[in-house]
C-alpha cells in the first residue's frame, strides 16, 4: 500500500471490503493530522453493484497543503486509467480571465 503523509498507510479496501458498505454512498478514508485523503470508494454502476475506487497515491507536501502527482480510478479492482502529473507548482498567480462566464465562450489563446 502506498504511504500517505505522515508515515502513514492509506489504509484502502480491497472490492470485497467496499461491497459489504454498498449501503454507504460513499467511503473516504482520511488523514486527520494532514487533511488528506487516500482513496475515495464508491458504488458504481447503473444497480451499484460494481465499486469504483480513485487512489491519490505518492502525495507531496506543495504550498501550505499535500498533492497527490498519481490519480488511479479503478473498478471491481480493476485499473482503468492512471493519471500522473509533474511540475507542480503552489501559489501561482492566474489571470482573472480564466474565472470569468464571459471569456469562456469564444477562443482567446488563437491569434
Amino acid at each position: 500500500m502506498p504511504a500517505v503523509p505522515g508515515g502513514r498507510r492509506s489504509g484502502l479496501l480491497a472490492p470485497q471490503q467496499a461491497q459489504r458498505r454498498r449501503n454507504v454512498a460513499c467511503v473516504l478514508p482520511y488523514d486527520r493530522d494532514e487533511l488528506s485523503f487516500p482513496s475515495l470508494i464508491r458504488p458504481a454502476g447503473k444497480d451499484g453493484t460494481q465499486t469504483q475506487e480513485t487512489q491519490f497515491n505518492k502525495y507531496q507536501k506543495l504550498g501550505g497543503g499535500w498533492m497527490a502527482p498519481e490519480v488511479i480510478f479503478m473498478i471491481d479492482g480493476k485499473v482503468l486509467t492512471t493519471e500522473k502529473y509533474s511540475d507542480m507548482r503552489a501559489d501561482v498567480n492566474l489571470n482573472p480571465k480564466l474565472f470569468d462566464p464571459q471569456f469562456w465562450t469564444a477562443v482567446h489563446w488563437k491569434e
